[in-house]
């Protein structure tokens, strides 16, 4: 848990801190207001994925459980079935990124040869080696002051912290953020639902219970019973 977090959140040497650094200089050297865009979300985003990492770490093992009594005092280490895969990852997650990093993206690499064609004016590995200093430290900043912030809000200050979340001023922005900007529940209530309710107002009670079946199967039914009807009916008549 401890290597797979720090890897998760892009910790210096480790694998993620190599594809990270890469996607985020890439966008930097992109030198367009879109890009550069893309390129600060991307580095709030390493913040609060540093943040809810160390978050994770502190509450499952450095903080007094929370869960039922019962299930903290069976709690065990798993089988080496579970436990020799997860070793294998994190001697990958250690060691991968730092001795693959010029191999697979490094400048000038022919790692890829002809594999993956890119235009010349969209290659960009070679402009991420001459960006400047700030922008290559930014995102480990942030990363290492989300680490920070939270293991000093949940070892210090998370008395503080939770006094914070009960505010009138702070819980509108806390339930705001908390239920993901609404946005699950406006796709939910104006277009999913929407949907849902044309899908079977035409698609399944109009098209396929309607028309289809009255053209095809039970139309073809009833054709056939008013056939034997009137030829019966025509039969007996004689």
């Amino acid at each position: 848990m401890l290597i797979g977090s720090l890897a998760l959140m892009g910790f210096p040497f480790l694998t993620g801190f190599y594809s990270k650094d890469a996607i985020l200089e890439l966008a930097f050297a992109q030198y367009n207001i879109g890009s550069h865009f893309a390129y600060y979300l991307g580095c709030f985003a390493a913040f609060f994925t540093a943040f809810y990492s160390v978050r994770l770490l502190f509450l499952v093992f450095l903080s007094n459980p929370n869960g039922n009594r019962k299930v903290v005092l069976n709690a065990h280490e798993g089988s080496w079935e579970i436990g020799f895969p997860l070793f294998i990852l994190s001697i990958l997650s250690v060691s991968i990124g730092y001795l693959t990093k010029e191999i697979f993206i490094g400048f000038g690499t022919k790692f890829w040869g002809s594999a993956i064609f890119i235009l010349p004016n969209n290659y960009g590995l070679s402009d991420i080696e001459f960006i400047n200093l700030f922008a290559k430290l930014f995102p480990l900043i942030l990363t290492l002051l989300g680490s920070c912030l939270a293991y000093f809000l949940y070892a210090f200050e998370i008395n503080s912290f939770f006094a914070l979340k009960r505010k009138p001023s702070f819980r509108h922005v806390y339930s705001f953020i908390n239920k993901k900007w609404y946005f699950d529940r406006f796709y939910n209530q104006f277009i999913s639902q929407n949907v849902l309710d044309l899908s079977y107002a035409f698609s399944y009670r109009d098209l396929d219970r309607g028309l289809l079946e009255k053209l095809g199967p039970s139309g073809i039914a009833e054709a056939v019973f008013l056939y034997f009807f009137f030829f019966f009916s025509f039969f007996i008549s004689i």
